[in-house]
């Protein structure tokens, strides 16, 4: 891996940080503590793949700032914005997927 991805993954948003902002926005009336952290770790890991298949060209179009990876988990939060599929490898992706679905798909 060259030097310009090591570094885009080591400024990658940090789960504390991220978690840290959505508890001053009263994270928790919308969902509970594991589904946040599950969320949380999703985007991350969902960045972290981007940098790593991405071109060298590619890379500075990532938005790697605390801010936009916190409105992202927000939007996944609220269902604004659909979980992309997850391998079922990764329990917390799944269980995050049918947790994140809406009511009225459960029945």
């Amino acid at each position: 891996m060259d030097e310009s991805k090591k570094t885009f993954l080591r400024n990658l948003p940090k789960i504390d940080e991220i978690i840290l902002l959505l508890e001053k926005q009263d994270i928790y009336s919308l969902a509970p503590r594991d589904i946040v952290i599950a969320t949380c770790r999703t985007v991350v890991q969902n960045l972290r793949d981007k940098i790593i298949e991405a071109k060298e060209k590619d890379l500075p179009k990532f938005s790697l700032d605390l801010a936009s990876a916190v409105g992202k988990v927000e939007r996944l939060i609220k269902g604004i914005i659909p979980l992309q599929p997850a391998p079922c490898s990764q329990r917390h992706r799944c269980y995050l997927a049918y947790k994140l679905r809406p009511r009225a798909a459960l029945s």
